[in-house]
């Protein structure tokens, strides 16, 4: 099938293909000449264009009820807004330049070259050539903290769907897209044609990716679900995060225990513990330790559904559990000067690749109000870092929202004498500022703000007015 194709859609709007984005079981992604669209051509089990008169009707039925789905509004999904007219196919909106996370976190370097190899992969380097390459670009590419906050925000986009009743169907790195490689990155997905809702009889398909379908689906028990979506995003976290597939252990790479069977077929059926069961008879020797990638809360959610999740479905985190954790994992990391490495600077005293001590720091605790017993969110910010604008999030400022989390309130940077904070929009919470040595330490209005350095020595705090109402407290965390 040419890449560089003449195509009409329903409203006889025409555009000119230029060159594949992706492709998969049920399809081709294609971008266009205009760079903010791109078309999706459905194909038959053998990749050619679906030309089944009956399988095209089904396939055009199918695209007009998603037009009628009850989808948030402002969600970034790249779903149908037009059908082809003499192909089996829509058009979709993305933004321009995306692309796939299959694409941006692919591991691009098969070796290092002796004299490229960094000090802090030296030992790795000499032991395992592979992985010392496999690490280096890890790090080229975010490191954790970038894959954290990235997988937050397409796990909020899927929380947004549940939450309507709404079964994504077929998620794999390939249909999540985003800008680039960096924490601030937006993300969309794209293939909505597989949406519908949960439990709708006329939507069942087999349709999945292979490595990311549920063992439910896989063994061709049920049809796509909500906790089929919640197993798909669980494994492609894990494996951007952790680089190996959570089923993939010494069981299924060495073989040996049951010649007559497909080992790789028995993990993806679900008949092979996971990787860091309690049965550690499924091992994995490659990837990073989910300790190093992940908060405690974070391996919970892993543990909960690839443990009992594996073949009780109804045990695995509900997909409204997975945008707060990976956020407030990412905003415990710091990413480290020596070596680029993510590190959770609040269990660690260096960093735990390359010995770089932590660095100074500034913590941001935000805590329920009038109730402070317990931290409701923390941000880890290195001082360093301010001397370019940072934004403060509102999920650190009022409770957490899949749809808002992400939203700066604030930004914070380094000036002469002391810190510039500043309102970045009319949107979240009116806030006030307090500090120890000033006014009694009474609260002023917080807008276009000089925070002098020698302030955070003492106590400062930022009130954010709501229901709950937070109170965030500023300290600075010494080098070590």
């Amino acid at each position: 099938m040419r890449d560089d194709m003449r195509l009409v859609d329903e409203f006889m709007n025409v555009y000119h293909s230029a060159g594949r984005i992706g492709i998969g079981g049920q399809g081709m992604v294609l971008r266009t000449r205009d760079s903010d669209i791109a078309l999706k051509l459905l194909l038959d089990s053998a990749g050619a264009p679906l030309a089944d008169p009956q399988a095209r009707a089904s396939a055009l039925a199918r695209l007009q009820r998603l037009r009628v789905l009850p989808l948030p509004p402002g969600l970034p999904l790249a779903g149908p807004v037009a059908a082809l007219r003499d192909q089996a196919g829509y058009v979709m909106r993305l933004l321009d330049g995306m692309r796939s996370f299959k694409d941006v976190f692919a591991s691009r370097l098969a070796a290092l070259a002796d004299d490229a190899v960094p000090a802090w992969l030296g030992l790795v380097h000499a032991k395992n050539p592979r992985a010392a390459a496999q690490l280096a670009d890890y790090a080229a590419t975010g490191s954790s903290r970038a894959r954290l906050l990235q997988l937050a925000r397409c796990a909020a986009v899927l929380a947004r769907l549940h939450a309507a009743g709404v079964v994504y169907g077929d998620l794999s790195p390939s249909n999540v897209f985003t800008a680039g490689a960096t924490a601030d990155s937006p993300v969309w997905l794209i293939d909505a044609d597989n949406l519908h809702f949960d439990g709708d009889p006329t939507a069942a398909n087999g349709f999945f990716t292979p490595g990311y379908g549920a063992p439910e689906l896989v063994r061709g028990d049920a049809p796509p679900s909500l906790t089929t979506d919640c197993h798909s995003f669980a494994v492609l976290a894990f494996k951007l995060l952790c680089l190996v597939h959570p089923f993939i252990g010494r069981q299924v790479t060495e073989g040996g225990w049951d010649a007559d069977c497909d080992p790789y077929q028995q993990a993806a059926r679900g008949d092979l513990p996971w990787i860091h069961d309690a049965d550690d008879s499924n091992r994995a020797d490659d990837g990073l330790a989910p300790s190093l990638t992940c908060s405690v809360p974070l391996q919970r959610l892993f543990q909960e559904c690839f443990g009992p999740g594996r073949l009780a479905p109804w045990r695995r985190p509900a997909m409204a559990h997975w945008p707060a954790a990976l956020a407030a994992s990412a905003d415990c990391s710091i990413d480290c000067t020596g070596c680029g490495m993510s590190w959770f600077a609040l269990e660690f005293v260096a960093c735990p690749y390359c010995q770089q001590p932590r660095p100074r720091l500034l913590r941001l605790e935000s805590r329920h109000w009038p109730d402070t017993h317990s931290a409701a969110w923390t941000l880890l910010l290195p001082l360093d870092a301010l001397q370019s604008p940072v934004a403060l999030p509102a999920r650190l400022f009022q409770s957490f929202s899949p749809a808002g989390f992400d939203e700066p309130v604030l930004s914070l940077q380094a000036e002469e004498g002391g810190y510039r904070l500043r309102r970045t929009g009319t949107a979240g919470p009116q806030l006030r500022i307090a500090r120890a040595n000033a006014h009694g330490g009474h609260f002023e209005a917080l807008d276009n703000f000089h925070l002098d350095a020698s302030s955070l020595a003492g106590e400062v705090a930022i009130l954010a007015v709501g229901v709950p109402a937070r109170l965030v407290r500023l300290n600075v965390m010494e080098a070590m």
